[in-house]
């Protein structure tokens, strides 16, 4: 999966960049078919944003957005929602799956002695 990382505004830190990075290169185990993820920074005055985009195969995208005092915190908070997202999404697929049928057990009979 092929991760970008943009900062809009402001300068980050090698060690901000590389923790996105990974924190977004994780959320793979959640939604196997992802090709990309973007990491957004932003910021204005003391308010520090973080915004994840993850781009499905088929054309979904998914959003998250989080505040934080750092980078750091609003890249932690946007990659917990994101991971919320994924598994909820995934679990509504799997729920809407029709049921797996068994074969039904031969009907016994029942003698009186």
């Amino acid at each position: 999966m092929n991760v970008t990382v943009t900062a809009r505004h402001c300068r980050i830190h090698d060690s901000d960049r590389e923790r996105a990075l990974s924190r977004v290169g994780r959320l793979n185990r959640y939604e196997p078919r992802m090709a990309e993820g973007d990491v957004i920074f932003e910021e204005e005055g003391a308010v520090k944003r973080a915004e994840v985009r993850v781009r499905v195969d088929g054309g979904q995208v998914q959003v998250a957005r989080a505040d934080g005092d750092t980078f750091r915190a609003a890249v932690d908070l946007a990659v917990q929602k994101m991971t919320r997202q994924l598994k909820r999404k995934r679990e509504r697929k799997v729920d809407h799956q029709a049921p797996t049928s068994k074969s039904p057990e031969p009907a016994r009979r029942m003698t009186t002695g």
